[in-house]
């Protein structure tokens, strides 16, 4: 059984294929007609952007609380070095 359309178009002589044309020979030009089409698609948006895009505009930030921030600063530094001293119990034989 001839496969629907290709063989029926091939069969009749109509269409595309009548052409001569293959499959593999369609598929540059269906991936043009698709990438075309989705140009087309897009470009009345494009068009509508009459103005450049401006960057946003930040909120305004409250000063930081300083001292809470040293603290903080100096108990990682601390736990850091008070990690540090820790001494390992590895002889000179490890």
């Amino acid at each position: 059984m001839a496969r629907f359309p290709a063989a029926l178009l091939r069969r009749r002589g109509l269409g595309i294929y009548a052409l001569g044309m293959t499959t593999r020979a369609l598929r540059p030009l269906v991936a043009s007609a698709v990438l075309a089409g989705a140009l087309w698609a897009a470009a009345p948006e494009a068009r509508a952007q009459n103005s450049a895009p401006r960057p946003p505009e930040p909120k305004i930030v409250d000063d930081a609380p300083v001292l809470r921030t040293y603290f903080v600063l100096a108990v990682i530094a601390a736990l850091v070095i008070g990690a540090n001293t820790i001494p390992s119990k590895r002889g000179h034989q490890d």
